[in-house]
């Protein structure tokens, strides 16, 4: 990062500075766009986003004579909870 701070003040090409510095111009080129990334997802401050809040439902307990409770949803299945209620050996 330093490296990269000294560079424009340098005067020299990315070719000449990486030679002089000792670094692979590739690797000069990688680290700039890693870094040019990361300022770019720093400067990015808190965004407000819309959020839609489910109206609550009210919910059904059933209590099992095998001790099991199902909770259903107004809108449940009926087929379903009577498949779930006999396998769970509640219904009579």
């Amino acid at each position: 990062m330093e490296r990269l701070a000294r560079f424009p003040a340098s005067g020299l090409s990315a070719a000449a500075f990486c030679a002089q510095e000792g670094v692979a111009l590739a690797s000069f080129y990688a680290w700039k766009r890693r870094l040019a990334g990361a300022d770019a997802t720093q400067g990015a401050g808190p965004r407000l986003l819309s959020v839609r809040v489910a109206t609550p439902r009210a919910a059904l307990e059933l209590l099992l004579p095998c001790g099991a409770i199902v909770r259903l949803l107004p809108d449940s299945d009926l087929i379903w909870v009577r498949a779930v209620v006999d396998a769970l050996g509640g219904a009579s």
